[in-house]
């Protein structure tokens, strides 16, 4: 029987550091780069830990080709951990029901009157007034001109990856396709965001209010909350 050296990678994590030149890299992150290069574990301990061979450890640093395969695994992991398109949000919590304004009636002379103080009439002001000014409405039109060309151009996956906590877990993604349909360059939200920043420049005069309007394109287009209307999770902000 063969008897292999074995080791576990908290035993490498400050060598693999130096061969990274990464003084941040977990534990958990060093299991999916092993896991991206296809490295597997010989076996597992009594508490479950994975066990690995100290030797083929030690070629992967030395060898080339070997090399090559863990830096391609490792920067795969970085760029799996830039994406950053927003989970689906949890839904907002309801906002709480104003007091009603105390109102009087008078009903002498056939006349209807109500009665109600100047801080009631303040906050009636107040209230309107946040409701309809500072508000950008979006235009469904423009939603559909944006949505047709994200279908068009892009398509929507995840990809695996190791979480913080060192447990696997998938991020979103945004693949761009080439003239056959097929996806040639993975992006993240900002870089998806920057492109069409450039092709819808002239939609907006504002600029502000064409990156909010985008913004929101994009989070409800990934998450198919646009409907055939034309209309978002939010029509206005």
């Amino acid at each position: 029987m063969q008897v292999y050296p074995r080791v576990y990678l908290g035993q490498e994590i400050n060598n693999f550091r130096k061969f990274f030149n990464d003084e941040s890299l977990t534990i958990g992150e060093l299991h999916a780069i092993m896991k991206y290069a296809g490295i597997a574990p010989l076996g597992h301990d009594s508490k479950g830990n994975e066990i690995y061979n100290a030797i083929r450890l030690k070629n992967t640093r030395a060898g080339t080709e070997s090399a090559n395969g863990l830096r391609k695994a490792y920067k795969r992991l970085r760029e799996a951990q830039s994406y950053e398109i927003e989970k689906e949000p949890k839904p907002a919590a309801k906002p709480k029901r104003p007091k009603p304004v105390q109102l009087k009636l008078d009903l002498q002379e056939n006349v209807k009157r109500i009665y109600i103080t100047e801080s009631q009439y303040n906050e009636l002001k107040n209230r309107i007034s946040e409701d309809i000014n500072g508000k950008y409405f979006i235009d469904p039109e423009k939603v559909l001109i944006v949505k047709k060309y994200l279908d068009k151009n892009f398509t929507k996956g995840v990809i695996p990856c190791m979480g913080s906590d060192g447990y696997p877990t998938a991020l979103p993604i945004v693949g761009l396709k080439g003239v056959d349909g097929a996806v040639m360059k993975n992006m993240t939200d900002k870089q998806l965001f920057f492109m069409l920043q450039n092709h819808f420049y002239k939609m907006f005069a504002d600029p502000d209010e064409r990156d909010r309007f985008l913004k929101q394109i994009i989070k409800d287009w990934y998450y198919d909350r646009i409907s055939k209307e034309g209309m978002p999770s939010v029509n206005m902000f």
